[in-house]
């Protein structure tokens, strides 16, 4: 028995030995990847933004690994879905990079699919800007946000605007992201993991999951992927280096549109802004596309989903605020920032529908309605007695001082808005919510 005993204690050692040994090494490597990456914003290498416009984003139902599978399919011009995955295997087989890298190279023998672990930093932002600029979305893993809980995530990165410091991703949570390139990193690395469990720290450790890593997909674009371009919203990696690709036609393009909420639509919004407890019916709710200038003198078209009694209003005001070369921003669903207004805030990102109740109360907002709309939020706080928001809107709480984006009753958004019956909180005689237009 003492024997036995014996054994077990250095079997116990030995197990421990090799822990500690595994975090310690895990400790390193984190720490060397995690090199200076501040010269990227003016490497001429990067200059030109890169973007791939026809990634469709959807709301995963099996899993993150599948359901990027499935979005690269339909960029590259298939059909293959996280069911037809999961009935050929009855079980998930994507759940660490190798076994993912594995099926992208089953699924898509045309290209080569290749895993790339423990980049440095400046290694893993050249790889991807330089998969984006052939036109090909970079699948790789990071920490994602689900509720209030992180998890290991797989996402397609999209889109590279290095000098003005935004990285676009598509997020098969169900929603696109906007973000900096230091969040990005801070998630590839998985620093911005908080709590992280033990047994997934022991699984960064002994190898089973990577940080900064991302998987290279190797090959000339396939007539799919170029179709599917086509059909699309075309696609800036290509056209980055396309001569007939007419750039004055381009930024003329006009699109105001307003229709019901199709499926596809529906599918991204459910669960995030249109909660299960959503208490406005799917029937009186529109999407809209709309043309604005943005803060960069360029054309964009925004998404807007909103009430359908003011639908017709913000089609009409938008197109004047187009025609006048109004800037704002983003215009983007709250769903890109996972429902969260102050994230949405912060990237001034102007806004419409999102349903919740007032916290404490049954009662709804007119933002849950679909009755309120926020323009360039950051340069248009909510103040309070109390405080502001968004937080980083500190420079823009002084409504004496004049400075771009501002909307006061001399502002071309505000007389619109109030031509059109809407009430600006501006006005409001408490807080004041300059951003923040509604009709009742």
């Amino acid at each position: 028995m003492k024997r036995l005993r014996n054994v077990l204690a250095v079997i116990i050692i030995f197990i421990l030995v090799i822990v500690v040994a595994s975090m310690a090494k895990l400790n390193i490597q984190t720490k060397d990847i995690m090199d200076d990456y501040s010269s990227v914003y003016t490497d001429q290498k990067y200059q030109t933004p890169v973007k791939i416009e026809n990634v469709q984003v959807i709301k995963q139902e099996v899993s993150c690994g599948y359901a990027v599978i499935e979005m690269f399919s339909a960029w590259n011009g298939g059909h293959l879905t996280e069911e037809d995955l999961y009935q050929e295997y009855g079980k998930v087989v994507t759940s660490t990079g190798n076994k993912f890298s594995e099926e992208m190279n089953k699924q898509f023998p045309e290209y080569k699919t290749s895993i790339h672990k423990y980049l440095k930093n400046t290694e893993f932002i050249d790889l991807m800007y330089q998969q984006l600029s052939e036109g090909k979305p970079v699948p790789f893993e990071w920490a994602a946000p689900l509720g209030d809980e992180w998890t290991l995530h797989y996402s397609l990165i999209i889109g590279a605007d290095i000098p003005n410091d935004v990285i676009t991703v598509a997020n098969p949570y169900g929603y696109y992201e906007e973000i900096s390139l230091d969040e990005l990193l801070q998630r590839t690395s998985f620093l911005a993991y908080e709590n992280m469990p033990v047994f997934l720290k022991l699984g960064f450790a002994v190898g089973l999951f990577e940080k900064n890593s991302l998987f290279s997909v190797e090959g000339d674009l396939t007539d799919g992927a170029k179709k599917a371009a086509e059909a699309g919203s075309g696609n800036q990696g290509l056209q980055s280096t396309s001569e007939d690709i007419n750039k004055e036609e381009e930024t003329e393009m006009r699109v105001f549109t307003s229709e019901e909420i199709s499926d596809d639509i529906f599918n991204r919004i459910n669960g995030i802004s249109y909660g299960a407890d959503c208490t406005i019916p799917r029937e009186n709710l529109r999407y809209l596309q709309v043309s604005y200038v943005g803060f960069d003198g360029e054309s964009h078209v925004g998404e807007i989903i909103c009430n359908k009694a003011i639908a017709e209003d913000l089609l009409d005001i938008f197109e004047q605020l187009y025609d006048a070369k109004y800037e704002i921003e983003r215009i983007e669903l709250v769903d890109n920032y996972n429902g969260d207004d102050e994230a949405s805030m912060e990237a001034n990102n102007s806004s419409c529908f999102n349903f919740r109740f007032i916290a404490g109360t049954t009662t709804i907002s007119n933002h849950a309605k679909g009755m309120a709309i926020d323009i360039n939020p950051l340069y248009n706080p909510y103040i309070t007695s109390s405080g502001f928001t968004p937080i980083n809107a500190g420079d823009y709480v002084d409504r004496s001082t004049a400075f771009a984006h501002k909307i006061d009753e001399n502002d071309l958004c505000y007389q619109l808005f109030i031509e059109h019956g809407f009430t600006w909180g501006g006005s409001w005689t408490h807080s004041k919510d300059y951003q923040h237009f509604e009709k009742q």
